[in-house]
């Protein structure tokens, strides 16, 4: 027989052993509700840094867009990496025609402008050839366009479009916002590459000029060997396209060799 007193003890220790046991488990139940509640805290801060660190990146391309020259309705509607090229073409093709020779930019000559009566009165009066210049040489670009049975493109030692004519699109139905930064070896042949450099008077970019097919690579080989032999034009030469079955144009090459 088992007395009375060994079953009480034993029934103390169940409901000890039961309590310990309920204790630890809602510590643990606590511990994990809280590490899940640290977590989505952690998640949701990241979420914010993430989705302000967007807005702020979004508001510098907006803002890096606007002082493109392009129109409000062309600049908006272009993605980051449009805005990237552009204004990497834009910064090359400014400081080209700032330190090309001849510099490009507009020279005013004679003596500065003054308001004032005596100044006026003194100065020399201007020829009417020197009032025609000034008139014509700011729109001395969209005369050359409108004239130009083609259209105008400056390139880099890399055969990257540093500026392109916007009436581009009447020829080839691209757009300038479109080709410039990119490179004009992406709008030509494969098999016609070796030729456009030679024309260019420039080096082959690496991985250009190759054709998947035989006999195109045996012609890009032939031409490349037969331009060793041939004289390529000197930089800024402008280029006539006489061939019979072609429009003829005119395009104008300037070569910036730092750029």
């Amino acid at each position: 027989m088992i007395s009375e007193g060994s079953c009480d003890t034993e029934d103390w220790s169940n409901v000890a052993e039961n309590a310990a046991l309920h204790h630890r488990n809602k510590l643990h139940f606590q511990i994990f509700s809280n590490r899940k509640q640290l977590q989505a805290l952690r998640k949701e801060k990241s979420r914010d840094a993430a989705r302000s660190r967007r807005g702020k990146e979004n508001f510098e391309f907006y803002e890096l867009a606007k002082m493109l020259p392009l129109p409000g309705a062309i600049t908006s509607q272009l993605d980051k990496a449009s805005i990237i090229r552009l204004t990497i073409s834009y910064l090359k093709m400014r400081d080209f025609a700032n330190q090309g020779d001849p510099p490009w930019n507009l020279r005013i000559e004679g003596p500065p402008p003054n308001t004032s009566v005596k100044a006026i009165g003194s100065q020399r009066r201007r020829s009417p050839s020197a009032v025609a210049t000034e008139i014509f040489e700011p729109h001395l670009g969209s005369h050359i366009l409108q004239s130009l049975d083609g259209f105008v493109f400056a390139l880099n030692k890399e055969g990257r479009f540093l500026y392109i004519s916007e009436t581009v699109s009447i020829y080839l139905g691209l757009s300038q916002v479109e080709l410039t930064g990119s490179s004009v070896f992406d709008y030509v042949h494969p098999g016609d590459h070796v030729e456009m450099a030679e024309q260019l008077g420039m080096k082959l970019p690496p991985g250009r000029g190759l054709l998947s097919q035989g006999g195109g690579a045996e012609d890009g080989a032939s031409s490349a060997s037969s331009s060793s032999h041939s004289e390529t034009p000197e930089p800024g030469k402008i280029i006539q396209n006489n061939k019979p079955h072609y429009k003829r144009g005119i395009c104008c090459i300037q070569w910036g060799h730092n750029y």
